[in-house]
């Protein structure tokens, strides 16, 4: 089931961007997000230099249920970042980043 609503609290480190993520959305449903792996030279906190990869981990509190997003910065201009992101896991509405 899509999440519509809930909190979020995210982590980020400087040079890497977002390196954890908690969801708890309406129903009490907890999904965590962990990055595993990066690549990338740019600096900040929200680094989008082009050709810069994520992959990050989803898992879920209440089962095994887990599926992984693999997130790359394919072009940018003018301030504008364009991110590919693929899916792997299981089902195709399998939490709150399957949209």
């Amino acid at each position: 089931m899509r999440s519509c609503g809930g909190t979020r609290i995210a982590w980020y480190a400087p040079v890497v961007g977002l390196i954890k993520l908690r969801h708890q959305d309406q129903n009490d449903t907890v999904w965590c997000v962990h990055l595993i792996e990066h690549e990338g030279a740019d600096v900040g906190y929200f680094p989008l230099d082009t050709g810069r990869t994520w992959r990050y981990r989803w898992t879920e509190s209440f089962s095994d249920e887990r599926f992984e997003d693999r997130c790359r910065v394919v072009s940018r201009e003018h301030g504008t970042a364009w991110i590919r992101v693929g899916h792997r896991g299981r089902g195709a509405d399998a939490g709150p980043a399957a949209r």
